[in-house]
């Protein structure tokens, strides 16, 4: 990282996690019964607040603990030197709190996390009928805010309710699983429940996953690519699970996601008419653009490798771009961590782990300013090219981005 982090926090994470993903949900829902600047407010939330203190706050939560007590303690050799004091070291490669420094004032506990992601899913389910009546339908909205109203909402159903259904999906617990893929079939992209989980996390850094983007590669060529391609992986993998295991009982994922997605059709027609369904169409497909930039920027370039007998190296920190940056990564229920996800899908968000400092799998910018990047290829070829070279080869001067 160029920029230097200090591993603090103003709040504590009971609280930061619901006020940076609840917060601007407030403000929209203000925008539809109040009207007047509070549409904009939300926006700039969602947009320039996030950024502002990203950037003019350098700070960086510090790793939870899984499990305070197995983790080992600290020896004077393992203090890293390039921390912020003795309470920073490195265990397997890892940069972790040592643990009598964990305390409740930032481990959140995991029933109050997996209630917060329940939360948004079920604000979500209740608000798109809200959301299409009030940018579609007869609302007393003015023209003017149902267009920031659109943005507003698009925005936060990509960086808040997408991560919150993504983190829903990886549970085992049926109720949450149920509710993140009520939520990704909503937004008119059920498949990813199957492709996400079957495909992407068995295949990233290869060829066969449709999700990782190859070096050069434009987002407006990976967008197509990755969405017609997941959804036929998907397919593929749901019936061959089925194939291999005929104890399988119930309807085929994929008529549930279809289903749904007619079902979410019907109810824009009913609340907006022809416009509703306009409506409907470009939020999910602004949603869906959210989700599949960031997976864009997130394993850009990263390959694994092959060996002699044809089978992949093993999935490790490297294969994925992470960013520290504090508010954004609460506002998308640390996303940015992305290389921890992929060692463990299952764990949950709060206690998801940064890479090593020293390591090179570092965005050169916060995940949504990354993302913002990434919509001009000529200035994310640029910007990534650094970084990449000098993942490939550490000992090499990197190229100074243009």
């Amino acid at each position: 990282m160029t920029q230097k982090f200090t591993r603090s926090l103003p709040l504590p994470a009971s609280v930061l996690f619901p006020l940076a993903t609840l917060a601007p949900l407030v403000l929209l829902l203000l925008g539809v019964s109040v009207g007047g600047l509070w549409p904009l407010i939300a926006v700039a939330y969602l947009a320039g607040l996030t950024f502002a203190l990203d950037r003019y706050m350098p700070l960086v939560a510090p790793d939870a603990s899984i499990l305070p007590e197995a983790v080992p303690q600290p020896t004077a050799a393992a203090v890293s030197d390039q921390g912020e004091g003795p309470d920073l070291v490195i265990i397997s490669g890892a940069p972790k709190i040592a643990p009598d420094k964990i305390g409740p004032d930032w481990l959140m506990a995991l029933p109050a996390s997996e209630k917060l992601l329940m939360a948004i899913g079920a604000t979500q389910l209740l608000m798109m009928p809200v959301m299409l009546y009030a940018i579609a339908g007869t609302s007393e909205v003015g023209f003017l805010n149902r267009i920031i109203l659109f943005l507003g909402f698009g925005m936060y159903l990509g960086q808040v309710c997408i991560p919150a259904a993504h983190e829903l999906i990886h549970r085992g617990d049926k109720p949450m699983f149920q509710m993140g893929l009520a939520m990704f079939t909503t937004l008119l992209f059920g498949h990813h429940t199957s492709a996400h989980r079957m495909v992407h996390h068995r295949h990233v850094g290869s060829v066969d996953d449709p999700n990782t983007a190859r070096d050069g590669e434009t987002f407006y060529v990976f967008f197509p690519r990755a969405w017609v391609g997941s959804f036929k992986a998907g397919l593929e993998a749901e019936n061959k699970l089925r194939a291999a295991n005929t104890g399988i009982k119930g309807i085929h994922p994929y008529a549930v996601y279809l289903g749904g997605a007619a079902f979410m059709l019907l109810l824009a027609a009913a609340i907006g008419g022809y416009t509703g369904i306009v409506v409907m169409l470009a939020l999910a497909l602004y949603a869906q653009a959210q989700l599949l930039l960031t997976d864009y920027v997130q394993h850009y370039g990263l390959m694994r490798a092959k060996a002699a007998d044809g089978s992949l190296e093993p999935v490790a920190f490297k294969h994925s771009w992470n960013a520290p940056h504090w508010y954004s990564s609460a506002v998308m229920l640390n996303a940015p961590r992305h290389s921890d996800h992929h060692a463990h899908p299952s764990r949950p968000y709060p206690q998801l782990q940064l890479p090593d400092e020293s390591q090179d799998t570092w965005l050169p910018y916060s995940l949504p300013v990354s993302c913002a990047f990434a919509l001009s290829p000529r200035h994310w070829k640029a910007l990534m090219a650094a970084p990449l070279a000098k993942l490939r080869n550490p000992a090499a001067e990197p190229a100074t981005p243009a």
